[in-house]
């Protein structure tokens, strides 16, 4: 990643982590450095202004159904042929061609903020949901897993969001709608340069929700009250935070804090009750998302325990690896040289 690249990045998450703590000078900083950038070639196709007005509310108000249409579109077919050396500036220019910028607009001009701060809730619900299916659940099966870089990017800004909306309280309704118009484009953007993976909700689901880690040793006494070697009175949380906190790379921390989060936000959500049901009654089966009834709320340590064992438990003694997934996992072309397991 060349030095512009690096400030802008930089600009990104020095105004977002100023927001969440309510460091001013932090804020200013990042909109100082956000200043100096020039509009990337994706944002200047979505403009988006309080004009833009959901066509169809009732079929287009869930980022579900969106991305259900994403999937079934032949427009936002991923560029072929495969090109397992292509940077993502070079997949980003590539897939602002053939309408999938004018197919991205349509379909995200569908989202409805008629009710106001509960659409806003509801799709920031949506939002982190769908990035760590994304980041966790696209990899092939029987094959080993894969963390995308760029997909890992939409679970750690999800969670800036509602630092966004907080500060944006007491500004213009439109403020807070703006921001997920442009969230969203970009989101399914970088969907699609990755190869638009299909989500598996039955893998993400079979990731142990007791993740441990490795070359664990735990001493208890008969007098202790309870076993952490027992699965139903063991939190595992304080080790995976405590795993991420000395990582080398700094987006498994980042990564961590992101799916902590979203367990306390929505880690009690019970099977079924996931996506509404009401939109699955009246969509039946959604392509490029099926089975997502099984999924609970237990995804997110699922993932948390997926994330330290592929990124490197190095606080027990295991070596970290060197940088995530880049071969745009969504092709099939990026599998071919990996045997099944």
């Amino acid at each position: 990643m060349d030095q512009k690249k690096d400030y802008q990045y930089s600009a990104n998450y020095i105004m977002q982590y100023g927001l969440e703590f309510g460091l001013d000078a932090l804020v200013v900083t990042g909109l100082a450095q956000a200043a100096i950038h020039k509009l990337d070639v994706a944002a200047k196709h979505y403009p988006f202004s309080s004009s833009i007005k959901a066509t169809e509310p009732s079929a287009g108000s869930s980022l579900w159904n969106i991305y259900r249409e994403m999937y079934d579109s032949k427009i936002l077919a991923p560029v072929m042929p495969y090109d397992s050396n292509a940077l993502v500036s070079a997949r980003i220019k590539a897939a602002m061609k053939d309408g999938r910028p004018e197919e991205i607009s349509r379909l995200t001009s569908t989202l409805s903020f008629e009710k106001g701060d509960e659409d806003i809730e509801r799709y920031t619900r949506e939002i982190t949901w769908l990035a760590v299916l994304l980041t966790f659940g696209t990899s092939k099966p029987n094959r080993k897993i894969r963390l995308d870089f760029f997909l890992m990017h939409l679970v750690t800004s999800s969670i800036f969001l509602p630092s966004f909306f907080k500060a944006m309280n007491g500004m213009k309704a439109e403020y807070k709608a703006n921001l997920i118009r442009a969230y969203v484009p970009s989101m399914l953007l970088y969907t699609i340069i990755r190869g638009r993976p299909k989500i598996n909700p039955e893998l993400i689901m079979s990731f142990n929700d007791v993740p441990r880690p490795p070359k664990s040793a735990y001493s208890v006494d008969e007098t202790s009250i309870g076993s952490p070697e027992r699965d139903d009175e063991y939190n595992p949380w304080p080790a995976l935070i405590e795993g991420s906190l000395y990582a080398p790379d700094s987006h498994t921390v980042k990564t961590m804090r992101a799916l902590v989060h979203a367990a306390v936000q929505y880690g009690d959500t019970p099977k079924g009750e996931v996506v509404d049901k009401g939109l699955l009654e009246a969509t039946g089966a959604l392509d490029g998302l099926d089975n997502v009834a099984v999924l609970d709320g237990s995804i997110f340590v699922r993932c948390a325990g997926v994330l330290l064992d592929y990124m490197g438990w190095t606080t027990h003694g295991q070596e970290a690896r060197s940088d995530w997934d880049r071969s745009g996992l969504g092709w099939d072309a990026a599998w071919e040289n990996e045997k099944e397991q």
